[in-house]
């Protein structure tokens, strides 16, 4: 499987990445959600959620 990494931009925050729309944090949020309730459905607790822990494929699904 192929990932997308976050693209570079110098967005005057100082994070070096490019801000996300409030729709794709949206989208983002509720993919995240949902592998998180399925999770839960198998009695499986994932203990280390974290950005860096968190892959986006080229289709833009989490």
């Amino acid at each position: 499987t192929n990932w997308v990494t976050a693209k570079k931009k110098d967005d005057g925050l100082g994070c070096g990445r490019e801000s996300l729309s409030l729709a794709q944090s949206l989208r983002y949020s509720c993919d995240i959600v949902a592998g998180l309730v399925f999770l839960h459905s198998q009695l499986i607790v994932h203990l280390d959620l974290k950005p860096a822990n968190i892959f986006i494929t080229e289709q833009n699904i989490c």
